[in-house]
């Protein structure tokens, strides 16, 4: 197979992750994860070379598969207390060892030509573009709707299903101001996922090459967000935006400070003032209170940590429930009694055990560690990436080495440039490897 080929088809699957989902081999594993294992054996040995020579990327596998060995052995206790079946330990070990495999192949590609982000990075403008095309504003909205079915929609999923009728709902009655843009994902909170790693890669790229497009890409990305309604994506994408602003060394930093205290200032007096008099009244972007569930979440927080601290060595579904009820006759919250803690950072007691806290801290000690290499520039973008992720996924479910493949690119280009491995791009008149 031509290695050029190759590299150019695995920079399009790792755009275009968690969209294509309706297309299963035996109705259980994605045809994208599948082809993604494909192409990791066919890079097997370049993976091997870089696991042998590249101090990071030896480190990174690691701890991915201490993850793994860790997710095993609470599963292996639950199995023996039949909390769970086998075909559970199959998929969570699956799904550790996909971890690897994407996160490889990116790291592979990246590596051999940096432009290869670039497609990339088209893939995710494709994305915004179709998202924009599919909100009630778009007058081709309902036709875009249609192929979403044809990506999505299957006859077992009654989730998805019902998903795309209260989209097509909110479209054929033109309510935009409360239609949260999913673009081709499932949800909007996948589609907020990979908006976070688009707008941070964006941002990256136009770091290192400052070049226009990023310029393009990061707009669209934050445009689509703000149509998301997600205020956590919103925030995180503006601690990076603000941070990197305000302290980067530039000779313009004190105007660029000034001026984000006075925007920053004005913004919030809009929103608290605005409610009243002159903001949309259904958007979820101009209230202070969603008024649902998501003004529970300071509970459901607490109910998470409860649980994975009763729990230690791991939270099964009837442990969790037991919290979750004792938590509701406690508090009188009916939010408590369905819903999960919607903050990716206690999750992964839950998932790992208490353990997996330790573990975690080791793993963000190493990215820190290795982002010192970098140049001064690069080593505060990072820690704002790693900020604003943190601000996105304390409000929702989700998180790298539970659910969230998008955002393992960013480490991995954490990686890359600490270890200098992510030169300037050549002049155009040359070709990709």
């Amino acid at each position: 197979m031509n290695l050029k080929f190759s590299y150019i088809l695995i920079a399009l699957l790792l755009a275009f992750d968690n969209v294509f989902i309706r297309f299963r081999l035996g109705g259980i594993i994605s045809i994208d994860r599948v082809l993604e294992f494909l192409f990791f054996f066919v890079l097997f040995k370049p993976y091997l070379a870089e696991l042998r020579g590249n101090r990071f990327f030896r480190g990174w596998n690691k701890f991915l598969v201490s993850f793994i060995v860790l997710q095993f052995i609470v599963d292996l206790r639950f199995l023996v207390l039949n909390e769970i079946e086998i075909r559970d330990m199959i998929i969570d070990l699956f799904k550790g060892v996909s971890f690897i495999v994407f996160s490889s192949l990116f790291f592979l590609t990246a590596r051999k030509n940096i432009k290869y982000v670039n497609i990339i990075l088209i893939g995710h403008f494709t994305i915004c573009l179709f998202s924009l095309l599919q909100h009630p504003l778009s007058p081709i909205a309902g036709q875009m709707l249609e192929i979403k079915r044809t990506l999505l929609s299957t006859p077992v999923e009654g989730r998805i299903s019902q998903g795309l009728e209260n989209e097509s709902m909110y479209i054929s009655g033109g309510h935009a101001d409360r239609f949260r843009m999913a673009g081709p994902f499932v949800s909007t909170i996948s589609f907020t996922y990979f908006a976070i790693t688009s707008f941070c890669m964006a941002f990256f790229m136009y770091i290192k090459t400052k070049k226009r497009f990023y310029i393009i890409v990061l707009g669209a990305v934050f445009i689509c967000s703000a149509l998301s309604q997600t205020r956590s994506l919103l925030l995180g994408e503006l601690v990076i935006v603000g941070g990197y602003f305000f302290l980067v060394p530039h000779r313009k930093r004190p105007l660029y400070q000034t001026a984000i205290v006075v925007v920053g200032i004005v913004l919030s007096l809009s929103v608290v003032i605005g409610q009243e008099y002159f903001l949309p009244k259904n958007s979820r972007l101009t209230k202070l209170s969603s008024q649902g569930h998501s003004d529970s979440r300071p509970l459901l927080w607490l109910t998470g940590i409860t649980a994975a601290v009763t729990y230690p060595f791991g939270v099964s579904k009837k442990d969790y429930k037991t919290v979750k009820q004792a938590m509701y006759y406690k508090y009188g919250e009916g939010a408590i009694l369905h819903l999960p803690s919607h903050n990716g950072i206690i999750n992964i007691g839950i998932y790992y055990s208490l353990l997996g806290y330790f573990l975690l801290f080791l793993f963000i000690k190493f990215l820190l560690g290795h982002n010192k290499n970098s140049n001064s520039i690069m080593r505060v973008f990072f820690i704002l990436c790693l900020l604003g992720y943190a601000v996105h996924i304390s409000f929702h479910n989700n998180i790298v080495l539970s659910a969230d493949y998008p955002f393992l690119m960013i480490l991995i280009l954490l990686g890359l440039e600490s270890e200098k491995l992510i030169p300037l791009p050549r002049k155009k008149t040359e070709n990709f490897d």
